[in-house]
């Protein structure tokens, strides 16, 4: 074994000298004193340029068309540009076309009938339709009917149904003059306000509504 390790060390030593020739081998100095790389010879090409053009002969270069002209307004998504730091998702914007749906009324669901059935359910208590019920009938038999009194029961319900109608009627159209002036259409919200007096005031003989002043010529 001392033999095997006394040539160790030449071995490694050998081994050394060998790695630093070659590298010597792969670099040459020029004239100035410069060394440079050798580099490795270039692979051959497996095709000749003459094969290689009557290859690409068959082949006609069609380019590519050029890019459509898009419209910036519609195409710019504001989710890739301005994203929130909430991280909200934000929905595309759509413009609907289709005719606006029908928006039913009590009118125009109910027959007139099944209309003084809903009004007396909304507007009468079990008593109206029980006991109070039987006395109005009483009434009317001996013609004593008056005003409130003696009436019957879709008389009645129907009256304080219109009179609900009225009101609401009568809020909406407020509301509407009221957005009329705060945009600045104040000739429309004047005319608006004189067919609001015509349609619902009820005015007395010493009461005149706007509407009527003006057909006065006052």
């Amino acid at each position: 074994m001392k033999p095997m390790t006394k040539a160790l060390p030449q071995l490694l030593g050998a081994c050394a000298v060998l790695f630093a020739a070659l590298q010597l081998g792969a670099q040459t100095t020029t004239a100035s004193g410069t060394s440079t790389t050798v580099q490795p010879p270039q692979p051959e090409r497996a095709l000749s340029p003459r094969a290689s053009a009557a290859i690409t002969a068959g082949f006609k270069y069609t380019p590519p068309p050029p890019p459509k002209p898009v419209d910036e307004d519609d195409e710019v998504d504001l989710r890739d540009v301005d994203k929130p730091k909430n991280e909200i998702v934000r929905l595309p914007r759509y413009t609907v076309t289709a005719k606006k749906p029908e928006v039913f009324t009590d009118r125009t669901l109910y027959t007139q009938d099944e209309l003084k059935k809903l009004a007396m359910s909304r507007h009468l208590s079990g008593l109206d339709t029980g006991l109070l019920n039987k006395w109005t009938a009483s009434m009317r038999l001996n013609s004593w009917t008056t005003v409130g009194f003696g009436a019957s029961n879709e008389e009645r319900a129907m009256g304080m149904y219109l009179e609900d109608e009225r009101l609401r009627n009568m809020a909406g159209m407020k509301d509407e003059i009221s957005l009329m002036r705060a945009t600045g259409e104040t000739e429309r919200a004047d005319q608006t306000q004189a067919d609001y007096y015509d349609m619902f005031l009820r005015r007395r003989d010493d009461v005149h509504t706007d509407a009527f002043t003006r057909q006065q010529g006052k």
